[in-house]
């Protein structure tokens, strides 16, 4: 029909790069589905509902902020104790260079060892308290239900504290309906 064999050529080159283009577009189309069904798949997996909303809802994220406010606080808190505990236990615990080579002596002669091994023992002693507050708030903002867990033990361990009020909050908000259907869907 052509009067030139280029002229077919081209025009099959033509229309072999409409047909790549479709293909690129359906690929790109099924990498879309692919990635969204593995999204799926991994929200499935790990037993998440889907609620966008909640995330966002200043009680969710007054919980996260309240549990780094707890674990920061019992962290100070460690830390004013320990520090409390080397001023008693350890003579002139000054923060100079005397102080520092008072503090070298005791470690040197055995005195202070005794020390640290009771403020590392309290350290190891108090680190659910310490730590659970920050990795339960971490999971909760990554939406995983270990960290939904992490959050409800952190809150009832800070129950009997003087911050219980903040436990309790969290707590509450952590137990409702809302929460828990994110978490544990039908």
């Amino acid at each position: 029909m052509y009067r030139h064999d280029r002229v077919a050529a081209h025009a099959q080159i033509d229309c072999l790069r409409a047909q790549v283009g479709d293909l690129d577009a359906r690929l790109a189309e099924a990498e879309r589905a692919r990635a969204a069904a593995e999204a799926e798949s991994e929200r499935l997996r790990e037993g998440i509902g889907d609620d966008p909303e909640l995330l966002s809802a200043p009680s969710y994220r007054r919980v996260q902020l309240g549990l780094r406010g707890i674990g920061a606080i019992g962290g100070a808190a460690f830390l004013v104790g320990a520090s409390w505990l080397l001023a008693v236990r350890i003579a002139d615990p000054l923060w100079t260079i005397q102080g520092l080579r008072n503090l070298w002596f005791h470690v040197r002669f055995g005195d202070a060892i005794e020390t640290f091994a009771i403020a590392g023992g309290l350290a190891l002693l108090l680190s659910p308290w310490l730590a659970l507050p920050w990795i339960g708030a971490i999971g909760l903002r990554r939406q995983r239900r270990w960290g939904w867990t992490l959050a409800v033990v952190a809150a009832v361990l800070y129950l009997p504290t003087p911050l219980m009020p903040v436990a309790a909050l969290a707590l509450a908000v952590l137990t409702s309906g809302r929460v828990r259907a994110l978490f544990f869907p039908r």
